[in-house]
C-alpha cells in the first residue's frame, strides 16, 4: 500500500507533463474541456495524498508535502495555460473567418454572406463573453467587428462609410487599455497614421507641424522608435510602429516594400480630404 501511495506523485507528475505538452499550441474549446476534466481528476487525487501526508509529522512527510504543494501549483498554472491556448485557438479561428467574410463581400451571394456573418458573430460573442482578451488579440477582434459592420450594411444595400486606417484600433485601445499604456485620447492613434500619410505624400512641413502638436508622452514613444530605427528625423516607420504599439499590437517595423503596401492598402478606404488635426484636450485646464 505504501509503495502504491509513494508512486502516485510520480504518476501525477507524468500526467501533468502530458497536459503541459498538449498546451504547447492553440487548443480547441472541446480539447480544453477535456484537459480541465483531467486536471480536476488529478487535483482530487492530489488532495487525497496531501490529506494522508498531513497525518504524520516526520521530516520525510514534510518534504513530501512540499513536493505535493509544488504539484498543486503546477495544476493551477496548467489551468491558466489551457485557457490561454483556447483563447489563441478562438482568435485564430476569428481571424480566418474574418478573412473569408471579407472575400465573400466581394463576390458571394447575400445568403452566403449572411451565413458567414452569423458564424463569425457567434465566435466573437462567445470569445468576449468567456474571456477578457489581451492586447495582442484585440486588433483581430476589432477587425472582425468592423468587417461584420460592413457586411451588415452591404446586406441592407448601404455603402459602408470609408474608415480611416486603424480608427477602430484607436477606439478599442483607448477604451480598454489606456491604463496600461500612455493616457490615450480618442483620435490620437489615428493622428499618428495621418501624420505618416502626410510624410509619405511629401507634405513634410504639415506633417512636422502636426507632430509638434502631439502630447509629449506620445512623442517620447515616437522618439524611442526613431532611436531603434537609427533615424535622425521624423519617419513614417517610427510613426506607424508607435501607432501599432499604442493600439496593443506587437511593435512592427516595415521594410520599404511593406511600407508602400501599407499605404496602398490604407488608401483603399478612400483618400481622405485635407485632414484636420485632432483637438488636443490635454491643453485644457
Amino acid at each position: 500500500m505504501t509503495n502504491s501511495i509513494d508512486s502516485q506523485p510520480l504518476r501525477i507528475y507524468t500526467e501533468l507533463d502530458k497536459i503541459r505538452k498538449c498546451t504547447e499550441g492553440p487548443v480547441s474549446p472541446r480539447t480544453c474541456a477535456r484537459l480541465f476534466h483531467k486536471l480536476d481528476e488529478i487535483s482530487h487525487s492530489l488532495q487525497g495524498l496531501q490529506g494522508e501526508s498531513a497525518k504524520t509529522t516526520s521530516i520525510f512527510e514534510q518534504s513530501k508535502q512540499e513536493h505535493l504543494q509544488d504539484l498543486q501549483a503546477t495544476i493551477v498554472s496548467l489551468y491558466g495555460r489551457a485557457i490561454d491556448c483556447k483563447v489563441s485557438f478562438q482568435v485564430d479561428q476569428i481571424a480566418g473567418e474574418t478573412s473569408h467574410l471579407k472575400e465573400a463581400l466581394d463576390h458571394a451571394t447575400p445568403k452566403q454572406i449572411t451565413k458567414e456573418s452569423k458564424l463569425l458573430q457567434k465566435h466573437v460573442s462567445t470569445l468576449l463573453h468567456d474571456h477578457r482578451i489581451g492586447k495582442e488579440q484585440m486588433p483581430v477582434v476589432s477587425l472582425a467587428k468592423q468587417t461584420l459592420s460592413h457586411a451588415e450594411k452591404k446586406l441592407k444595400g448601404e455603402t459602408p462609410e470609408p474608415v480611416h486606417h486603424f480608427t477602430w484600433m484607436a477606439s478599442q485601445a483607448s477604451a480598454q487599455y489606456a491604463q496600461d499604456l500612455v493616457d490615450i485620447l480618442p483620435g490620437e492613434i489615428e493622428e499618428l497614421f495621418d501624420i505618416a500619410t502626410l510624410l509619405h505624400t511629401g507634405l513634410k512641413k504639415e506633417a512636422q507641424s502636426r507632430y509638434n502638436r502631439l502630447p509629449s508622452d506620445i512623442k517620447g514613444l515616437v522618439a524611442k522608435h526613431l532611436e531603434a530605427l537609427k533615424e535622425t528625423s521624423l519617419s513614417e516607420k517610427a510613426l506607424i510602429a508607435t501607432g501599432f504599439e499604442l493600439a496593443g499590437t506587437k511593435e512592427m517595423y516595415f521594410s520599404e516594400e511593406e511600407l508602400t503596401s501599407f499605404f496602398q492598402e490604407s488608401m483603399e478606404f478612400g483618400k481622405p480630404e485635407k485632414l484636420e488635426p485632432i483637438f488636443n484636450m490635454r491643453s485644457i485646464g
